[in-house]
Order: C-alpha cells, then structure tokens, then sequence
C-alpha cells in the first residue's frame, strides 16, 4: 500500500513486499478472530460473501475488535499495564462472545510477529470504515479536539484570528470558525475522526481537515506540514499556504519560522 500521491511503480519494491507481507499476518489475525465465532458462523460468513452480501454492523464489529487485539499487542512491550488491561478485554462480535487475550495466545501460538511501523497506519484504515461513513450520513459540520488543544485557552474571533481566553474551550468546534462552509465538504474528509484516530492517517485525511489540524498541532507538527505539503502539492503556492497557516499560534509560528531557516 503506496502513500497517497505515491504509486506502487515509485514503491520500492523491498517496501511493497514488506507491507505485503505484514498485510498477509493482519489477515492472519483476522482469521484467527472469525474463527472464533465458531465453524457455522464462518461458513454463512463464507457463503454471505459469494453473494456479495456485506453486514456493515459485522464489519465494523470485527474491525473494532481488531483494533482491541492490535492495540494489546502494540502495549505488550512499551506499557505493560495497559496490554494487561487490554488482555481481560470481551466483545461480543456478530453476536458471539469472545476475549482479548484467547486471540492473543493464538496469535503467540501461530508466531506471528508484526512491524508496528508499517501496520499501525494500515490497521488504522481498514477499521476506520464505520467512522467515515458515520461522517457522510452525520456530515462534518463539528469535530472533535484534543483536551491538550481545550485546554490551551485560545479561541477564533469571527474575523478568523486567534485571542487568549481564561477559560477552557469546549471539546468540539464548528468549520464556521475556519471560515468553512458546506461548500467545503469534499474537502474535509476526517475531520469528525477521533484525535487519536486522525494521527494514524494523516495523508488519507482530506487538505482542509490537514489544515485545520496543522494550526492547532503540537506535537506531530512536522508530520501534519508534511501531509499537507503531499496533498497540495501540484498547487504552484502551496510553500506559501503551508507556511501561512500555522501563523495563529506561537507554538506553531516557531515551527514555521524554523522550517524557513
């Protein structure tokens, strides 16, 4: 799987096989969690997909709890509290009841060992299908920010600048206060994402949400410039409109400045 704006033919061909074979254990693990639903359930599941028949619920149970189950292997080695914790995890998926840690001792059982690095943005994608189509039938009008951007005390004025308050924001904000309208839909892909989801994905998420994003970011500053570079780059300005945009906040008017030295 190539970046966006990037194809496979400019992929080095070491890279592609190496995200292909670390697809190949995510399907592994997938598998190991469709077993568990038992052999009945796998068959209609089986016969379900020759007719092209698709259970979105089912999916995006699935998807969830691939999720769960990545995010306990990601905590095994950085933060042993948290895999614990997620180890005691249950989830009904498709009706069926089933636990955390009996997918992991068959994920240890079948020795299947993943690249963080290279499946951390690919799980990310193939379980976020529930949330963008959330976002299509609930539209983007509000997003959700990060406590650490609430708590920072700033807000928007009307005319689009950025002014101290004393008191924390609200934990959501309106695209009117970016000067956006329903006319920018089709631009603002992920932007009703959850914060911690929206860092996964970051050159799959559409310019104006990169953007929005970019003004308020702290800490994945560089990565979000360099998303936003990537979208907007068959635009002759986008130098100029990458560097005018972080201009609202000191934190990211520093980062600005120092990318032009």
């Amino acid at each position: 799987m190539a970046n966006p704006g990037t194809s496979r033919m400019d992929t080095d061909p070491d890279d592609m096989k190496e995200r292909d074979n670390e697809i190949d254990k995510l399907m592994n693990i997938l598998d190991i969690i469709l077993n568990e639903r038992g052999a009945e359930n796998q068959l209609k599941l089986c016969n379900d997909m020759n007719k092209f028949i698709f259970d979105i619920d089912l999916s995006d149970e699935v998807s969830g709890f691939l999720m769960t189950v990545f995010t306990c292997l990601r905590k095994e080695e950085n933060d042993k509290p948290g895999h614990l914790r997620f180890m005691e995890y249950t989830a009904k998926v498709g009706g069926v009841e089933m636990s955390v840690k009996s997918v992991v001792e068959k994920i240890r059982a079948q020795n299947i060992k993943i690249n963080f690095l290279i499946c951390t943005p690919i799980v990310e994608i193939i379980t976020l299908f529930r949330s963008f189509y959330d976002e299509v039938r609930t539209g983007v009008t509000r997003f959700k920010v990060r406590d650490s951007v609430a708590k920072r005390g700033v807000k928007r004025t009307k005319d689009g600048k950025m002014t101290s308050i004393t008191k924390k924001q609200e934990s959501t904000q309106n695209i009117s206060q970016y000067g956006l309208t329903n006319q920018h839909i089709s631009l603002l892909q992920g932007v009703t994402l959850a914060p911690e989801r929206r860092t996964g994905i970051l050159r799959s998420i559409g310019p104006l949400t990169q953007a929005i994003l970019l003004v308020m970011e702290d800490k994945f500053f560089d990565k979000l410039r360099s998303a936003l570079s990537n979208s907007l780059q068959m635009l002759p300005m986008a130098a100029e409109i990458i560097t005018a945009a972080p201009q609202s906040t000191p934190h990211a008017r520093n980062h600005a400045i120092n990318a032009r030295k």
